[in-house]
């Protein structure tokens, strides 16, 4: 039986044959504030590069809704070539293999060469509002500032009288209050949801700390003091309710931290290290 791995390979591979068939065309457009990403999975011989635009249109077209991916694979020696030609939140245009039906998302695009800068007046004014700060009046949160480098806004919370960082998982600011409405139900009963995801990390770490993790000499970590020793950082919402409780691990496992997951409907779920 397929699993999932197998299955999102598959239907990556299927629509990179269908880009392959794709008429090329010019695009133009405002690349995001990350630039090109690349990425090598597995015993892959060669990078696959990600570039995000903004804002973009094709060529003497009229301005297209939402963002669009570009991919393609690249050697060692070309990805300083395409970070250099669509720089951050740069102007450009590309030939390149569109697919507006890649997935219901959102479209699709193989880039097929190199970017060129381009001077365009219109072009240079959407860069220019792309870089304008984004943010919202929150009765309980005060101002959420919109990352366009992760696509969510932030804002600064206090939990339980800790000072942390809320992530609020909506890339526009018309999404932003269903999830603010989530982030205010977990707040209602801070002190019960504390409990819960705290008994979570016990229940789900204690017993590998103690038998993977112990330093030499050190005395056996109790249920209480592991709770202490977590220091939250930071919480994340999503637009289903989901949640992230983001621990400093207070050098329970050596300096990684402590994640602990799940969601309004369904409790915490489970807790991992990470990092």
């Amino acid at each position: 039986m397929e699993d999932e791995w197998e299955a999102l390979s598959r239907r990556r591979a299927e629509i990179e044959a269908r880009l392959a068939a794709a008429p090329i065309v010019i695009v133009e457009g405002i690349a995001d504030p990350t630039g090109v990403a690349a990425i090598k999975l597995g015993d892959a011989q060669q990078w696959t590069l990600r570039l995000t635009l903004d804002a973009w249109r094709m060529a003497g077209e009229p301005w297209q809704d939402g963002r669009l991916d570009l991919t393609r694979r690249a050697d060692d020696d070309e990805i300083e070539r395409y970070r250099q030609a669509a720089r951050p939140l740069q102007p450009i245009r590309m030939p390149a293999r569109l697919l507006m039906d890649a997935s219901p998302a959102r479209p699709e695009a193989w880039l097929d060469a190199l970017p060129t800068p381009i001077d365009d007046p219109e072009l240079a004014e959407r860069a220019r509002q792309l870089q304008l700060p984004v943010t919202y009046e929150d009765t309980l949160f005060g101002t959420c500032r919109f990352d366009r480098r992760v696509g969510w806004f932030e804002a600064h919370a206090n939990w339980n009288d800790t000072d942390v960082r809320l992530y609020l998982e909506a890339a526009t600011v018309e999404t932003l209050p269903s999830v603010l409405e989530h982030a205010h139900a977990l707040w209602r009963d801070a002190a019960t949801w504390d409990a819960r995801v705290s008994e979570q990390a016990v229940a789900d770490l204690l017993k590998l700390k103690q038998s993977t993790w112990m330093e030499e000499g050190e005395s056996e970590v109790s249920a209480d003091d592991f709770k202490r020793r977590l220091a939250l950082q930071s919480i994340s919402i999503d637009a289903q309710g989901g949640f992230e409780f983001c621990f400093a691990d207070g050098d329970l496992f050596f300096g990684h931290v402590v994640v602990v997951d799940g969601g309004l409907d369904r409790g915490p779920r489970s807790a991992r290290i990470a990092g």
